[in-house]
């Protein structure tokens, strides 16, 4: 008799086992449920980050200004000394040096701005800013195809989208330009930096530059 219990036992507990085993209808929901949590809350953050990463104001837009751009340093820029004033009638900005004192390459940083004219420069078929900054920049001979897209905030704490271009230079210096033109308004901005032989003017040097600049724009409705 107690070997026909402990067989049935045997048996009991297996049986046991093999249902513990089974999935659960409760359990799957559960799961299927937390896999759809994790995954929106996963979509949300990649989406967060990705608008977080889009400028305000994209090369892909076609903006009108009321008025030129003015472009000027974001307050007290300890790593830049003024060394020439510019001609602000003209469209000239200032030329700033940088003042390393760990013995890397000196570069200048300077900016243009102004205006195009439909006779000096034909924007008819440009419908973003990003083909009238090639335009632009085609016209006054410096590179246009191409590039990267740095950044640069306005007055009004906006971020705004400039093209980056590497600028070809006989002198032995190195060069590069972050530049933007307003298809609306025929208006541009092309900031330089100039450094010499084993200075930096990649993009990324670019754009922390230009975490020291202000463009202070007048949009047009």
């Amino acid at each position: 008799m107690a070997r026909i219990r402990t067989a049935e036992r045997s048996r009991w507990l297996r049986r046991a086992g093999a249902e513990s085993e089974r999935p659960r209808p409760g359990a799957l929901v559960a799961l299927g449920v937390g896999a759809v949590v994790f995954a929106l809350v996963v979509w949300f953050a990649f989406w967060l980050g990705f608008e977080r990463m889009r400028p305000d104001l994209g090369l892909d837009a076609a903006l009108r200004l009321g008025d030129a751009p003015a472009v000027g340093l974001a307050g007290e820029q300890p790593e830049w000394e003024l060394i020439e004033e510019g001609e602000p009638a003209a469209g000239r900005g200032p030329q700033y040096a940088s003042t390393p004192d760990d013995g890397s390459a000196i570069c200048v940083l300077t900016w243009q701005v102004g205006s195009v004219t439909p006779g000096s420069i034909d924007l008819s078929a440009a419908m973003t800013d990003l083909t009238a900054t090639r335009a632009v920049l085609a016209a006054a001979g410096l590179p246009s195809a191409d590039g990267d897209r740095v950044r640069v905030r306005t007055d009004h704490d906006e971020t705004l989208e400039l093209l980056h271009l590497p600028q070809q230079r006989a002198d032995g210096l190195i060069a590069a330009t972050a530049s933007r033109a307003f298809v609306g308004s025929h208006h541009y901005l092309i900031v330089s930096l100039i450094c010499e032989e084993g200075g930096d003017v990649s993009a990324v040097r670019m754009n922390d530059v230009l975490g020291g600049v202000e463009v202070r724009l007048d949009i047009a409705a």
